[in-house]
């Protein structure tokens, strides 16, 4: 099952199926921006399949659903996702030669 999720403004949740194919992380719900050199919380949300680690954040607050299928799906109550606290997530990117 797809599941629509956002990332809760303090959490990064790595996105496992992309780090065999992608030299940098990806993270659920977030893009890097390259002006702020940060990852930052795309507000649109992310819709990503259902695994048992995907569920774990949900559950535990990191990821945010926004529809009521993936909060049931999860065993989590629905509220309507609040705009997320400005947030910027610092990362140091080096380019490789």
């Amino acid at each position: 099952m797809k599941l629509k999720v956002k990332s809760n403004s303090k959490s990064m949740v790595v996105n496992v199926k992309t780090l065999a194919r992608n030299t940098q992380r990806r993270y659920i719900g977030r893009k890097f921006d390259a002006a702020l050199n940060a990852y930052v919380v795309v507000e649109s949300g992310e819709e990503i399949e259902s695994t048992s680690e995907i569920i774990k954040a949900v559950r535990e607050n990191c990821l945010i659903p926004l529809d009521k299928e993936t909060a049931d799906f999860c065993g989590v109550h629905f509220a309507e996702p609040k705009k997320a606290e400005p947030s910027v997530v610092k990362t140091e990117v080096k380019a490789t030669p």
